[in-house]
């Protein structure tokens, strides 16, 4: 499968997957004499992609060499850019590629992943990565045994998802094209779409997408759903959606403050500001569909916050007639997108976990606590 980058004009950067498999690769090439300090690697999407070897040396000639590769996670906010990927590649005679996890590399503990439960987390499309790129580095009818670890992991893997997957004691090695694109992550998504995934094997059939982390705390206080079926899904809904219609849950809810939701109610699908923004342009046209004056459109125009837009709809008392607006529209959109597979509700809350609209479907989903609906008395 080819792939085209989306904006070749800004800096990609190279997964985990990729950054494992060129420092394999090296080590494989260290073990026979061969000292360099650049590899080219095969990826999944038919690219060839060339990254740095930061150190190189044979351990034994013919028979053991070693490789650091530094993660360049090009214009990504990733905890994992910097760190060091370290291969030990031991040649044997006979003709196959085993790969083992070292220092660094998480260990899986639940089931629902792609690695089964007692496995170290190197993903099927990663090895896969890892045993082509060593595959070329080797004379025929010569095979090799491969480490690969990754030294600051255990105390990185703190800031990534891997704690609340099950994922113990290291990072994870991942990526399906070997490639980071620049505003969408991949192996953000990647931990996103293991999480449903492991949602599913453990027979949750309700699961709930918010934009952040305050959403969960939203999405506990209003819905009886366990954190394992809550989603953090970022900017990447759209994405994350598809991923959900090929599972089995009967129940989506979409819950979380207005600053993203709204442009989801918009039919934005990836809510990141270098992608689209359509907030207040959207909350203007609800706004005037429930009657608002013109002044007030002008001023929800020339907001600075989506938040402040409700002291502004306060004035007219519209805050629940548009935010209900605004609920009815996202669960519209996502049934849509998921082409009416599932039951779905959406629910808004303020900053401060007051209710300021939610869809009427939202009622009928079993996970509803049925709560007194609570609402800030100044609104």
């Amino acid at each position: 499968m080819k792939k085209r980058l989306s904006n070749p004009l800004v800096k990609f950067g190279l997964t985990t997957g990729s950054a494992a498999a060129a420092a394999a690769k090296a080590a494989a090439l260290a073990a026979q004499g061969v000292i360099t300090d650049r590899v080219v690697i095969p990826t999944p999407i038919g690219l060839r992609v060339e990254l740095k070897v930061k150190e190189a040396k044979t351990i034994k000639m013919n028979q053991i060499g070693e490789a650091v590769v530094v993660k360049d996670a090009g214009e990504n906010p990733d905890v994992t850019h910097g760190l060091r990927f370290i291969a030990r590649v031991s040649l044997v005679k006979r003709n196959e590629i085993i790969v083992k996890a070292g220092e660094g590399i998480g260990l899986v503990t639940r089931p629902g992943l792609p690695v089964k439960p007692g496995e170290r987390a190197i993903n099927p499309i990663p090895l896969k990565m890892i045993k082509e790129a060593v595959s070329e580095a080797l004379p025929q009818e010569t095979g090799a045994e491969v480490e690969i670890s990754v030294p600051e992991g255990k105390e990185v893997t703190k800031n990534t998802l891997n704690p609340k997957l099950g994922i113990l004691e290291g990072i994870s090695i991942l990526g399906t094209t070997g490639i980071e694109e620049p505003v969408s992550s991949e192996e953000y998504l990647c931990h996103m779409k293991a999480q449903i995934d492991q949602a599913q094997a453990l027979g949750h059939k309700q699961l709930a997408l918010t934009p952040g982390n305050t959403g969960v705390v939203i999405t506990k206080k209003y819905f009886n759903l366990e954190e394992r079926a809550i989603v953090v899904v970022g900017d990447k809904i759209g994405e994350v959606l598809d991923h959900v219609g090929k599972k089995s849950f009967e129940e989506l809810v979409v819950c979380g403050l207005p600053g993203k939701l709204v442009k989801l109610a918009a039919g934005v699908f990836n809510t990141h500001s270098k992608v689209a923004d359509a907030r207040f342009e959207t909350l203007a046209a609800l706004a005037a569909l429930k009657g608002a004056s013109r002044d007030l459109i002008k001023k929800i125009l020339c907001a600075n916050t989506v938040e402040s837009t409700i002291d502004l709809l306060k004035e007219e008392g519209l805050v629940q007639a548009v935010f209900q607006e605004v609920a009815e529209r996202i669960a519209q959109r996502v049934s849509e997108r998921l082409r009416g597979k599932l039951k779905v509700g959406a629910l808004i809350a303020s900053s401060r976990g007051f209710l300021l609209g939610m869809s009427e479907s939202t009622k009928t989903l079993k996970c509803w606590k049925g709560l007194r609906i609570e609402r800030n008395l100044a609104l």
